[in-house]
């Protein structure tokens, strides 16, 4: 009787170490495989950064033209002579000639010296 109580025990223990083993490698496998998916969303991110900075790049104006000076040679740039005048409507006119007509301060040495200062910029007296 106690022979079959002693195998029993160790077979259960047998059977508990396969199974912790298993898990165990069930462990392993699993952070592997995470380091590995971890790799490659770090490599993404940084694929993507290299792209994001290639199209900044390509839609800079200092790309744009120098490709469109490249593939074009008979573009005209503005100019003095080709300066197109747009004629405003007279409320708008007036109303701007209005607000640039201030009117203008003269400076006075007297008011200057004996002007007088809010509260907040007034020195305390010692």
């Amino acid at each position: 009787m106690r022979l079959r109580k002693f195998f029993f025990v160790i077979f259960a223990m047998t059977i508990m170490a396969l199974i912790y083993t298993q898990m165990q490698f069930n462990i392993y496998a699993l952070a592997y495989n995470g380091k590995e998916k971890e790799n490659e969303v770090f490599k993404l991110a940084d694929e993507n950064s290299y792209v994001a900075y290639n199209v900044a790049k390509l839609k800079s104006a200092n790309s744009l033209g120098l490709e469109l000076l490249t593939e074009q040679e008979d573009v005209d740039f503005l100019d003095n002579e080709n300066i197109v005048r747009l004629e405003t409507p007279a409320s708008l006119s007036t109303e701007a000639q209005v607000a640039s007509v201030a009117p203008k301060l003269r400076w006075n040495l007297l008011a200057s010296i004996f002007s007088l200062k809010s509260e907040a910029e007034a020195r305390p007296i010692r």
